[in-house]
This record gives structure tokens, C-alpha cells and sequence, in this order.
């Protein structure tokens, strides 16, 4: 096999997309499934030459194998069918088989934009009203603070003022305190792990134990997309966190 074959190959292993947060957010691990889906569908909407096999009953539509999505996404057969399963019973996605040949069993996608924009509308008023809550949980409790006497005390008398001396020590028990929790908040192997896992689709250690930071910061660029060169520098010193 020559090497322009070879490098051929190589190059189709790897595979970008567009990933969508509000889908990550309301399906997690299925959400890469639904922004696959969603980034071949507009794809397929760009490219004029394919009004003809993938427009059908007025919407754009994509087609692949559980396998073939399976290898674009860094995960086995059963897991596609799990997301699969999980988008159909939120009705966010549409099965169809629009192939010529009648043998030919490979699903056709598209997304119901109508069910997909009224659950991410539900999803941030629901955000909205828990922040609400929230506001109002924190304004209650600093009003009860600010209420309650404090005991041994005449309401009517000014509040004492401490002392330089225990104000001292205070702040040398609060700047104590502070350091001991940075000493604990110290990355460790299982919080890398963790964090890692939140960003990246799953598979994902398998290749970094394979392949090395570097080459798996690269090879999931897309996930990263999204952070800050700071949250960028965090993430790398995850990954040789794990690997030391």
C-alpha cells in the first residue's frame, strides 16, 4: 500500500463537527449524537447538489450506520442505540429510510427543530426561575441575620469593636484556613478524570492512555473550541495529571 493511501485513511479517522451546548445540556453524553446530526443536516442544506437524495417531505436529512456514527464519535454500537433510544423518546429527532435500494437498512436523521427549540426554551426558564429562587432563598436568610439580636446585648447600644489584637488573630485563622483548602483543592488523578470527563465524549481515556496528552488534546480539539486559553492550559495539565 503506498503513502498516499495510507495518509488517506489516517485523515479519515478523524471528524469534526459543530457540538452545541444546549444540546449537551439537555441530553449530556446523547447531546453529541443530536449535534452530529444537526451539523450533516446543514451541511447537507449547503450543498446544493444534494436537494435531490436528501430533501425529503420538506426537511434536510443525513444518513450513516450505528457503526460508522459510532467510529465518528468515539463510542461502541449499543451506546448509538442508547442515545438513539433516549433522543426518539424526547421526539427531537426523526428515523427515516429514504434509500434507493430496497436491502439497503441504513437509518436516514433529521432534527424536529420545533420540539428542539421548545425544550431548550423550557430549559431556560427553568434556569431562570431556580436563580430566582435562588435570590430569593440568600435575600430571606440575610434578612433573618441582620434581624436577630444578638444575645447578652441592649438593641439600643452600638455594636462593640474588636480589638486589634483578636482582629489579628482572626485573619491569621481565616488566611490559614484559606491555604489549607488550596492545599487540598490540588489536582489529583480522580478530579482530572472527572473534570475531563465532562467536556469529552466517552472513549476518550482510552485514547489517552494510548496516545499521550498532547495527541488527545489535538485529536478532540473540537471540545475545547468553546474555553479560554486559561481553561485551555487547566485541561492539558488534567491529561498529564492522569498520565504521571
Amino acid at each position: 500500500m503506498s503513502r498516499k493511501k495510507l495518509t488517506k485513511m489516517k485523515k479519515k479517522k478523524e471528524h469534526f463537527f459543530t457540538v452545541y451546548s444546549s444540546d449537551l445540556k439537555l441530553f449530556k453524553s446523547a447531546g453529541y449524537l443530536l449535534s452530529l446530526i444537526r451539523h450533516w443536516c446543514e451541511v447537507n442544506k449547503s450543498d446544493k447538489k444534494k436537494v435531490s437524495t436528501h430533501f425529503h417531505h420538506e426537511h434536510w436529512w443525513m444518513y450513516d450506520t450505528a457503526k460508522d456514527l459510532g467510529d465518528k464519535l468515539g463510542v461502541n454500537e449499543s451506546t448509538i442505540k442508547e442515545y438513539k433510544k433516549k433522543l426518539l423518546g424526547k421526539k427531537v429527532i426523526k428515523v427515516g429510510n429514504f434509500n434507493i435500494r430496497g436491502y439497503d437498512k441504513t437509518c436516514w436523521y433529521r432534527v424536529d427543530e420545533v420540539v428542539l427549540n421548545q425544550l431548550i426554551e423550557r430549559s431556560i426558564l427553568d434556569d431562570e426561575k431556580a436563580e430566582k429562587t435562588t435570590e430569593e432563598g440568600e435575600k430571606n436568610t440575610t434578612a433573618k441575620v441582620e434581624n436577630q439580636p444578638v444575645d447578652g446585648l441592649d438593641s439600643d447600644l452600638p455594636i462593640p469593636i474588636l480589638n486589634s489584637s483578636l482582629t489579628n488573630q482572626l485573619e491569621t485563622s481565616v488566611e490559614n484556613q484559606s491555604n489549607e483548602q488550596i492545599v487540598e483543592s490540588k489536582i489529583d488523578k480522580k478530579t482530572s478524570m472527572k473534570m475531563l470527563s465532562k467536556i469529552l465524549p466517552p472513549g476518550w481515556d482510552e485514547y489517552l492512555f494510548k496516545n499521550g496528552g498532547r495527541a488527545t488534546f489535538n485529536h478532540y480539539g473540537d471540545y475545547f473550541d468553546h474555553l479560554s486559553q486559561k481553561e485551555l492550559n487547566c485541561y492539558l495539565e488534567y491529561m498529564e495529571r492522569i498520565l504521571e
